[in-house]
């Protein structure tokens, strides 16, 4: 009796085939911090998620490989398609200036500076907003903000204005500057903050003072030393910088991530 000749289900090896790559390209995603370019760390948890249906669902497309369908049906597929062909795609970096919102200072951020922390890098723990912050020297009145810190330190000064009046800071961030809300001696040494995803980075930092600020590239990065001062906005004292020194710095990668 001659060997009946299977027949292959093509929507249900297609089905599958959507699914486990969707699955290794988050997967990889996870493993290599590649998220952190679309969400924030707290999302890993729902990546974890997604990995295990898409596995599933390609398991039990391949269950299904060789039972026989009058009509094959493919669009839905577009549905795994799409994103995976956005997520292969190059993609051009962030640069502050193609944002179309404006800086943030900390007391923007939250309505209670105290009660919140924010991190770069997942996994790294950092201090506790009520622990005291490294590079602060009260014997000199000097600040030094680490990367690590930058968040940290803008809420502290935000919550501090008495304490830290007149001290030295030293601080790097990107030339982030808004003609709208600036002067023209006026810009930001910023980062950007990512609450929930890409689309709501925003730039966070102190607004500093500078003569030369004409002469300052945007998105370029730069390590500001000046003194802090505060200034009245909108019945809140902002802390600001009178900058003293500009010096050429290297970009800092990645984003700052609040955590509440």
């Amino acid at each position: 009796m001659p060997e009946q000749k299977r027949i292959w289900n093509p929507q249900a090896l297609l089905e599958s085939a959507c699914c486990l790559t969707f699955a290794v390209i988050l997967g990889y995603l996870v493993i290599s911090g590649g998220y952190q370019q679309y969400v924030t760390p707290k999302m890993v948890p729902y990546f974890y998620f997604t990995i295990a249906v898409m596995v599933i669902w390609a398991m039990n497309g391949l269950f299904y490989r060789s039972r026989s369908r009058q009509k094959v049906r493919a669009a839905h597929c577009l549905t795994l398609a799409i994103p995976i062909l956005l997520l292969l795609l190059p993609h051009a970096p962030v640069t502050y200036s193609s944002l179309s919102s404006g800086y943030l200072g900390g007391d923007s951020i939250t309505g209670n500076p105290s009660s919140s922390s924010a991190q770069q890098i997942p996994g790294k723990k950092e201090p506790a907003y009520g622990s005291e912050l490294s590079g602060l020297d009260e014997a000199n009145k000097t600040i030094t903000v680490t990367d690590s810190e930058f968040y940290l330190w803008i809420t502290k000064l935000y919550e501090s204005p008495d304490q830290y009046e007149g001290y030295q800071i030293k601080m790097t961030g990107s030339v982030f500057r808004d003609s709208s809300q600036m002067q023209q001696n006026e810009f930001v040494p910023a980062r950007l903050m990512m609450t929930c995803c890409v689309s709501d980075l925003t730039p966070v930092g102190l607004l500093c003072q500078y003569d030369g600020t004409a002469q300052l590239k945007t998105d370029s990065w730069v390590t500001v030393e000046g003194t802090v001062f505060y200034a009245d906005y909108e019945g809140i004292k902002e802390p600001r910088i009178s900058v003293s020194s500009i010096t050429p710095a290297q970009e800092v990668p990645g984003y700052l991530y609040p955590l509440y």
